[in-house]
């Protein structure tokens, strides 16, 4: 927590920090990252159990301003799917994009009663594995990445299992 709240010569660093322990295991690292942040004369603003639900989370995220986002990191794995999607990038290369795919439902306070949220994982790119910085060097993304989250919103494009 120290290197995260560290400040960089003429800066203040982290000013504004968020936690939000959903409270579905138990979290000591959000109670420790409290107090070494309030400790550090951080505004520390906590989202915990009903008060960590999607809706809440979602509002935050959008409006409120924060420096540092800390999330209880046991919370488990969301079920959800792994799709490929086989596309054309608006650059003309064939395109081969596995991702894990999970959403959030939470309750609104207007006229729709539910927020669906949905939370993209990219697992590998023309066969090159996201989470190898080595294998990444070497691939162009280009245009692939924002192409399928422009694509992403239509109804038309659709992957498989």
């Amino acid at each position: 927590m120290n290197g995260f709240a560290a400040e960089q010569s003429g800066s203040r660093g982290v000013n504004v920090a968020v936690l939000v322990d959903p409270e579905k295991t138990p979290a000591p690292e959000i109670d420790a990252a409290a107090k070494v942040l309030s400790k550090k004369r951080v505004f520390v603003r906590g989202y915990r159990g009903k008060g960590a639900e999607v809706n809440s989370i979602s509002d935050m995220v959008d409006h409120f301003p924060y420096d540092m986002l800390l999330f209880a990191t046991h919370c488990g794995d969301a079920d959800g799917w792994r799709w490929t999607y086989e596309f054309t990038d608006s650059e003309g290369f064939d395109r081969r994009l596995i991702v894990d795919i999970a959403i959030g439902i939470g309750r609104t306070d207007d006229n729709n009663p539910f927020r669906v949220m949905q939370f993209s994982y990219f697992q590998s790119l023309d066969g090159v594995d996201w989470n190898d910085p080595v294998a990444k060097a070497d691939l162009y993304v280009g245009s692939a990445i924002k192409d399928y989250v422009e694509r992403s919103n239509r109804d038309d494009f659709e992957g498989y299992v």
